[in-house]
């Protein structure tokens, strides 16, 4: 491993403006989801507030399969903590944990139906952050993607396939703010129902993420520069933060500023500004090494909405088109990735690209212009002419056209 590998948690931070943001703002359950895990509406827990819909296109193509939705019956509302001796109805021993069982029918590998499971809950990992984590489980059905040591194989859903997940929430319609995600191309809209209450869609393409075996008790899993992966995540990763809890800046703000793709699972997928120097922040991470023993390369993609980045960093996004993003190693030592940025009109948003970078890193910065619009440089001054000058067997080179007092030109 080389000298700049050392670490394997890293920040990744977009740097837009200097010190301008606010102190985290405290508050209770802001999108007024009830305590435990977040139910599917058609589950009979919950009207609002809850699940509405699971959406899959296979991928290269635009026809979208909504899930069926079964029931588990071993669910109670307000359960917390995970127990595995419960059995559900989609596969495993965690039947307390989700609700239903969402079911596609004939779009499994072979025709098969792939059956999910999806892990939802409102968490408050950090003082004064709280956010509404989506998980996707496969549990029958999937695309074989990787193969362990051991013979496991990871099924999974196939690189490229869309998903979409509907919402229906007044309150997280209203506060939702950053969305952190290992969908590729990742979007979110808001709009009504005809019942008038609103619904937000999340969606975007599914990687291959790796991730530690389950079960695995190192906690500093996620702090060392030597794990090796331990399973494949089979379906997706979502978490969404309230603007309430970065800046009161953003206070009013449309929903989905900002959103982060990136495929590291390890690690809160916490959102935050650093009041200090000025940054956009998300924890993230993942192990360094695939099932071969092949170093794992990250990549992000990400969008910052225009009205996000004039009101909050008082910038011109059409001028922010010079991002550098580069990794810090605690030894001082600098890996720059590739990336690349442009300004979309049609949307009034920042499109940033980031790839070639490994997870076993502390710190990920993209920087980001001052959106001033760029003058030309300035050309050199020429050099004054000058002349040769004697005076008996003296010589003499000066400046201009005009030897001195008792000199001639030679």
């Amino acid at each position: 491993m080389s000298a700049v590998s050392r670490r394997v948690l890293p920040l990744i931070a977009v740097v837009l403006g200097a010190s301008l943001l606010s102190t985290p703002a405290q508050a209770a359950n802001w999108m007024n989801f009830p305590a435990g895990w977040v139910v599917n509406c058609a589950t009979g827990h919950r009207t609002t507030d809850c699940i509405e819909k699971l959406e899959l296109a296979k991928p290269e193509t635009d026809n979208w399969v909504a899930a069926t939705i079964e029931r588990n019956e071993s669910f109670t509302v307000g359960t917390v903590q995970p127990r595995e001796d419960i059995n559900g109805n989609c596969g495993d021993g965690r039947g307390d944990i989700y609700d239903a069982c969402y079911v596609f029918k004939g779009q499994g590998a072979g025709g098969s139906d792939i059956r999910m499971r999806l892990q939802a809950e409102v968490g408050a990992d950090q003082p004064g952050q709280q956010a509404l984590t989506v998980t996707g489980w496969v549990m029958a059905g999937g695309t074989e993607i990787a193969t362990r040591a051991d013979g496991w194989k990871a099924e999974a859903l196939p690189v490229g396939t869309r998903v979409r997940i509907t919402i229906k929430s007044d309150a997280f319609a209203r506060d939702v703010g950053w969305l952190v995600t290992s969908f590729k191309q990742p979007l979110l809209t808001v709009n009504s129902g005809s019942d008038g209450v609103k619904r937000v869609v999340i969606s975007g393409a599914t990687d291959v993420m790796w991730g530690m075996k389950q079960g695995e008790n190192d906690p500093k899993f996620c702090e060392r520069s030597d794990t090796t992966a331990g399973t494949v995540a089979t379906g997706f990763l979502i978490t969404a933060n309230a603007y309430a809890f970065t800046t009161e800046k953003l206070k009013g703000t449309a929903a989905g500023g900002v959103m982060v793709g990136v495929n590291g699972n390890c690690g809160s997928g916490e959102v935050f500004f650093d009041a200090n120097d000025g940054i956009l922040a998300v924890r993230v991470g993942g192990p360094h090494y695939d099932f071969s023993g092949k170093e794992i390369v990250g990549w992000l993609e990400a969008s910052i909405r225009g009205d996000v980045v004039r009101k909050a960093f008082g910038k011109d996004p059409s001028k922010l088109d010079n991002v550098r993003v580069s990794i810090t190693y605690g030894t001082g030592a600098e890996q720059v990735a590739t990336s690349n940025t442009r300004y979309l009109a049609a949307t009034d948003s920042v499109e940033i690209r980031a790839y070639g970078f490994n997870f076993s890193t502390p710190n990920i910065r993209m920087k980001i212009g001052d959106g001033k619009i760029a003058t030309a440089p300035q050309q050199a001054p020429r050099p004054a002419k000058s002349i040769t000058c004697v005076k008996g067997k003296v010589i003499k080179k000066v400046a201009g056209t005009k030897c001195p007092a008792g000199f001639r030109k030679k």
